[in-house]
């Protein structure tokens, strides 16, 4: 699509957040942090490490670059085709519901991937045994709903992440699967690449009939 992945974050940040600040140790991503105008933050080795909990990072940017604002935004760069309003809309639901310590963007999973009807095996004997609560429904339509974190927005507030906490009393933001890619494999990079085109292209006709 053109640009690095990071350059996608910094500038729906910088559309849609008062302040933008770039955690990272490799120099070229600080250096076009920098051509981006926002905060460069140099990242500490060990907080660069494949295992480094995303607490620890916010707290460290937190300390380093004390705003005065009271709500985070995490935007990571492995979700390059999220949209201005789910960040406008995850810090309007932190700001509307005073109760919630964070906003966490969530997707529905299918009906034939519920938990419900997730599987293991029984140590020792082989047999299949239910996951969830030694109960397996019969049929999807008496499978409960349920989300899993897409990666697209987190807002926390800042106050929570100060306490050494992530969630706290966290609010859904849903987002529908077609709004809603997060790269991992070359398959999600295939999956960003035919989505990228769908909205481009719809883009392209609202503009001819615009003209």
């Amino acid at each position: 699509m053109g640009k690095p992945l990071v350059s996608w974050a910094i500038e729906i940040g910088k559309r849609t957040c008062d302040q933008v600040v770039v955690s990272s140790d490799d120099p070229e991503v600080l250096s076009l942090a920098e051509l981006y105008k926002v905060h460069a933050l140099e990242r500490p080795a060990e907080l660069a490490r494949d295992d480094t909990p995303m607490l620890d990072v916010l707290t460290h940017v937190l300390a380093c670059e004390p705003g005065p604002s009271d709500c985070v935004v995490l935007l990571q760069p492995t979700s390059p085709l999220r949209q201005d309003r789910h960040i406008k809309q995850a810090r309007w639901a932190l700001t509307l519901k005073g109760h919630s310590d964070s906003v966490v963007s969530v997707v529905e999973i299918p009906a034939h991937m519920s938990p419900d009807w997730a599987m293991s095996l029984e140590l020792g004997t082989g047999y299949l045994r239910p996951v969830m609560d030694g109960r397996y429904p019969t049929r999807r339509q008496d499978c409960r709903v349920t989300y899993y974190r897409d990666g697209t927005v987190y807002a926390i507030r800042t106050a929570l992440l100060r306490r050494g906490e992530f969630y706290g009393r966290s609010s859904p933001l849903l987002i529908p699967a077609s709004e809603s890619c997060t790269l991992d494999t070359e398959e999600d990079w295939e999956k960003a690449e035919e989505m990228w085109g769908a909205v481009h292209a719809l883009q392209q006709k609202d503009l001819s009939h615009a003209l």
